[in-house]
């Protein structure tokens, strides 16, 4: 029996799989703010065909970045234009601090897009959770400890595995002027 489990949970959060809605665990789905934002793992293409209709989903967020040549991305792709949902592709890496063109655009986002979002990586714990924090900053106004609260163990996110993303949270200021003029600029250049 164990090992049917093994296989039948080895595509988990992949997104590959279009037959395991509803929403389980694995998909990590949890509300930022009910009706207005939202964070999950990749979803398979029923269980995102479910979300954007019972939530009424206008944009998704998706920090894996554009691939089309993998099934998750073809999948999402064809739900989301089905139903008329924007999708905006972010490319994002857990152990690395992302582009300011990256974080440029996921800030620009989350100021003009359609609401209710949902936002999502592979797992839904690293990059999700920073993206997370940063929009509850950006949109909300929430105080970074408040925000920080996205990356939490309770949606799989652990500091010692991807550091990178608790960096970004502690440093990030919810403001565009310094993201394009200041952030990834080292101290000496900035005359700090």
């Amino acid at each position: 029996m164990p090992v049917i489990a093994c296989v039948l949970l080895a595509d988990c959060g992949s997104g590959a799989l279009d037959f395991s809605a509803p929403l389980t665990v694995f998909d990590n789905f949890h509300a930022i703010e009910p009706g207005r934002a939202y964070r999950s793992a990749q979803l398979d293409s029923e269980s995102l065909r479910l979300v954007i209709g019972a939530l009424g989903i206008r944009t998704v967020v998706n920090l894996r970045g554009r691939n089309e040549t993998a099934p998750w991305y073809r999948n999402e792709r064809a739900v989301t234009e089905a139903a008329g949902v924007a999708l905006v592709d972010i490319k994002m890496h857990p152990d690395i601090l992302p582009s300011r063109e990256a974080l440029l655009l996921l800030y620009d986002t989350f100021t003009t897009a359609e609401h209710p979002i949902l936002i999502h990586c592979w797992m839904g714990a690293d990059r999700t959770g920073a993206a997370a924090a940063i929009w509850r900053m950006v949109v909300r106004g929430d105080p970074r400890g408040v925000a920080a609260a996205e990356l939490s163990p309770l949606y799989g996110h652990l500091e010692s595995t991807h550091p990178a993303m608790d960096h970004l949270v502690r440093i990030f200021q919810p403001d565009r002027e310094w993201i394009e003029t200041e952030y990834g600029v080292p101290q000496h250049e900035r005359g700090v």
